[in-house]
């Protein structure tokens, strides 16, 4: 079996993104390391990803700040990665509030991390929960993707 980061990554934040977890910890850090071994992930992909969420868990000091009414334009880098429905995925969460500029920001540097020749929107999906699981004053915006992905009522179009 091929394994990728974002498995390593979802297998984190579905087992360890907890208030019982800190990964600036380095005893914590060493914990999470041993479980994904012994459970058979890779030790440079393992590595990888703990370096990806430490890349996405900055602060927006570490960002360029943008208007909140400016337009983002991406990339062709971007586009290609993205595809035309992860930028839509993107803009729709950003028409719901769900994402700000600063999120959007991190997600997209996220991806551009993982040096993935383009992404799927399950696996934007994810990424979109890390990252707003890991930034302080975002639990309703977490929340509401929580929701919006896992909650079979909630009707969306986009």
């Amino acid at each position: 079996m091929k394994q990728h980061m974002m498995d390593v990554l979802v297998y984190v934040f579905e087992n360890y993104m907890t208030e019982q977890y800190n990964l600036k910890k380095s005893g914590h850090r060493q914990l999470i390391i041993n479980g994904l071994q012994q459970i058979g992930f890779h030790p440079g992909l393992i590595e990888e990803a703990l370096l990806w969420l430490q890349q996405v868990s900055r602060t927006s000091d570490d960002l360029i700040q943008q208007s909140a009414s400016g337009l983002r334009y991406y990339s062709q880098k971007e586009q290609q990665i993205l595809g035309y429905e992860g930028i839509e995925f993107i803009d729709y969460l950003m028409a719901q509030h769900i994402l700000d500029n600063h999120s959007r920001e991190l997600l997209i540097d996220g991806l551009l991390y993982l040096k993935a020749d383009n992404i799927e929107v399950d696996d934007l999906q994810w990424l979109a929960l890390i990252i707003l699981f890991s930034q302080p004053d975002q639990e309703q915006a977490f929340v509401d993707l929580e929701r919006l992905l896992f909650d079979p009522t909630e009707i969306r179009e986009h």
